[in-house]
């Protein structure tokens, strides 16, 4: 049985989605360590950047969720927050995205784990979005990655490649949501 969305590998030039649903703690848990061991067996040896999109919707509490996140940030190099709908059309209330709150939480408990963590911090930069289809039409031009273009979103990328962060290969994992998931499918053309 094929399941759309759940443990999805899809690839395109030189970006790698990672896409997986999951919207339960334990399902989300599972995830991140799928993304992990999946991600670095891919990487062969080449410097890559590593994303999450996220979000939650409806009326659920993004806190647990965000510190699960939280606890495996080695894992990630930058953290992208948006809202599946684009704002295209009336949503439901249950169904309505917590893209803000969730990029404010985040903050927060980056934040607090910074002053209260006794090791070196590892701060992970993040950025909402206000349109998740032009983010991931900006990723797909970019020839390569780095976290001064990704933190200029939505200005042109350089393509600078001469930069001490920059990657030429970028592994996104999208989760939290299936409306995100079946979203970024859509915007990268990918059958359903």
């Amino acid at each position: 049985a094929r399941w759309p969305g759940r443990w999805q590998i899809v690839i395109r030039r030189n970006i790698t989605y990672f896409l997986d649903g999951a919207h339960t703690i334990e399902s989300l848990q599972s995830a991140v360590k799928w993304f992990h061991d999946k991600s670095f067996s891919l990487q062969n040896n080449k410097r890559t950047m590593r994303i999450v999109i996220f979000t939650v919707t409806g009326p659920r509490d993004p806190k647990p969720f965000l510190e699960c996140l939280q606890l495996s940030s080695s894992v990630f190099d930058f953290v992208v927050f948006a809202n599946p709908h684009d704002n295209q059309f009336e949503i439901l209330p249950s169904k309505q995205s917590q893209d803000i709150l969730c990029f404010n939480i985040w903050r927060q408990i980056q934040s607090e784990s910074n002053t209260t963590s006794n090791e070196s911090p590892h701060c992970i930069f993040s950025k909402h979005v206000e349109s998740i289809s032009d983010f991931i039409k900006w990723l797909q031009n970019s020839q390569c990655f780095s976290y001064q273009a990704l933190k200029s979103f939505p200005n042109k990328c350089t393509n600078n490649s001469d930069g001490a962060d920059t990657m030429l290969y970028c592994h996104i994992f999208v989760t939290g949501s299936l409306y995100m998931v079946g979203r970024i499918l859509k915007e990268i053309d990918e059958p359903v």
